[in-house]
Formats: structure tokens, C-alpha cells, sequence
């Protein structure tokens, strides 16, 4: 008889100012095939996996692909750990919507 693995999940407010993470020591990190050694196959996988992540735009499933100790910089804006990085991809994307929001209605002006 199997036994079933609980895994806590991080729950992430919706207002960047007030982010609540919860249960992260309950977090289980387990690795995320493909693992190394990479093959040619398997590591043009795992870029790819990355780039899909990354181009969700989805701040909270991006944050948790770094650990909670992780440090970022971008240009002069830094970010210690998961919350942190959550709030500034969230910030990010958020501005660069609202760029995009602009300039569509810039355009559709123009026609």
C-alpha cells in the first residue's frame, strides 16, 4: 500500500504590499527533473521548462523556482529572498502591462 506525501503550498496575498507566505517550512523542496547529468535533450528540457515559467508571468510560480534564501539584484533594486522577489516580478509585470496597455491604445488611436 502506497502512502501519499503531503506538500504545503505557499499562499501568496494578492496585494504585493501585504505578501503572506505560510507554511514554507513545511515546503518540501524536491528536485525538478530533468535532473544532471544533462543530455543534450534534457537540458534544451529544463531551458525550456525555465522559459515557460519565466514567460507565464505568473510571479508566485516563478518566485517559488528560487529558494527562500535567493538574492537578486536589478540594476538598483535588490531582493532578499522569495517574498521579495514575488513582490518585484509582481511590480514588474505590472508596469510593463500597464507600458503595453498604453501602447495599444496609442496604436488603435492611430488607425
Amino acid at each position: 500500500m502506497e502512502t501519499a506525501t503531503v506538500i504545503h503550498v505557499p499562499q501568496i496575498s494578492a496585494h504585493a504590499e501585504d505578501i503572506v507566505m505560510t507554511d514554507l517550512d513545511a515546503l518540501i523542496h524536491e528536485p525538478r527533473p530533468p535532473l544532471p547529468p544533462f543530455t543534450r535533450e534534457t537540458a534544451t528540457q529544463k531551458v525550456r521548462l525555465a522559459e515557460d515559467g519565466w514567460n507565464s508571468r505568473d510571479p508566485e510560480k516563478v518566485a517559488l523556482a528560487y529558494t527562500l534564501d535567493s538574492r537578486w539584484r536589478n540594476r538598483a533594486e535588490f531582493a532578499n529572498g522569495r517574498q521579495e522577489i514575488f513582490a518585484f516580478l509582481r511590480r514588474k509585470w505590472a508596469r510593463e502591462l500597464g507600458i503595453e496597455r498604453s501602447r495599444l491604445t496609442f496604436l488603435k488611436e492611430e488607425i
